[in-house]
């Protein structure tokens, strides 16, 4: 009648097994069905190296709106009018369009940006779980 707490969310990307993620929903099935809240073990697998990629990444799709943006502007400021009527009309839906992309480039970079302070945090509570295994490894070797 119960259902496994936690279920597993494969890679998005590729078929990288180290960007995993494992959650529950803090439920366990009890006897005859009931529900009943228990602790569920969260596994978060992470690979910052992946993350550092993604922003890389991004990034390149955000220069490439920028590029857009100005190659908007440039066809919007320099349309020809014809009687005033074509022109800025032209103008500014160039003007809009160059908008809306640097928008969307500056998202971007902040999403990047972010995917970077994640993979820094992630390194430093790696780095910081390896220099307390190492000291507890000593003081386990002291008690000899």
């Amino acid at each position: 009648m119960g259902g496994r707490p936690t279920r597993v969310v494969p890679a998005l990307s590729n078929t990288d097994r180290h960007n995993q993620a494992t959650y529950g929903t803090g439920h366990r099935a009890g006897a005859n069905g009931t529900k009943t809240v228990g602790l569920v073990m969260y596994r978060i697998r992470v690979n910052p190296d992946e993350l550092r990629l993604s922003a890389r990444e991004i990034d390149e799709v955000g220069q490439g709106y920028l590029a857009l943006a100005d190659r908007s502007l440039r066809v919007g400021l320099d349309a020809p009018s014809y009687d005033g009527q074509f022109g800025p009309q032209v103008r500014a839906v160039g003007i809009e369009g160059s908008a809306r992309l640097r928008a969307l480039a500056d998202r971007l970079s902040e999403r990047a940006q972010g995917l970077r302070r994640i993979a820094a945090d992630f390194d430093g509570v790696d780095q910081t779980s390896r220099q307390g295994m190492a000291a507890w490894g000593q003081q386990l070797l002291g008690l000899h």
